[in-house]
């Protein structure tokens, strides 16, 4: 499954694959930091280069919707940040993969009486999922006010690495068994 993630979801749209390395990577002399160094340069780079707003003026017909967000109407929803991040993480070489659902926030939780929350096209979101070697896909938000910061990320990956030596440690025998032949 590794091999095939890192082939389809490390690919560049070529109509954009220009315009993703200059704005995001050319001046970025970090290649190859790893993915929270990533995260922090595509939410900076989109921080300075455009502002979120919930309803985006339409790309002109025949215009790449990213190059125009990114190039000539710097104002865009969570679909454009989602692009565009997914596009940026490629040509870094994460593989991403763009997703949409539902943000259900904790006020829909506090404000609702009953046992049933209901959501609408208002509560429609868009992010990226980032492939971890070992762990699968996790979430990744580059929207402002839907993001952790990138510690907390670090953190919950490496919630299990930790519970894992924790585990080790506690054992009594710490020699390690080697396994029986599979017969």
């Amino acid at each position: 499954y590794r091999d095939f993630v890192y082939k389809q979801y490390t690919q560049v749209d070529d109509a954009v694959a220009g315009l993703i390395y200059e704005l995001f990577w050319k001046e970025d002399s970090s290649e190859g930091k790893g993915l929270y160094h990533a995260v922090d340069r595509i939410r900076e780079v989109l921080r300075n280069r455009v502002t979120y707003v919930q309803k985006p003026e339409a790309a002109p017909e025949g215009e790449d919707p990213i190059v125009w967000f990114l190039t000539e109407a710097p104002r865009g929803n969570a679909m454009l940040y989602a692009t565009a991040a997914v596009e940026a993480f490629r040509a870094y070489g994460i593989p991403t993969r763009y997703v949409e659902g539902y943000y259900l926030s904790s006020d829909h939780i506090k404000t609702e009486k009953k046992d049933v929350v209901t959501l609408t096209g208002q509560d429609a979101h868009a992010w990226v999922e980032v492939y971890f070697d070992g762990i699968g896909w996790l979430p990744v938000d580059v929207t402002p006010g839907y993001y952790y910061n990138t510690i907390a990320l670090q953190q919950m990956i490496q919630i299990p690495e930790t519970i894992q030596k924790t585990a080790a440690l506690d054992e009594e025998d710490s020699a390690a068994n080697p396994m029986a032949p599979i017969q």
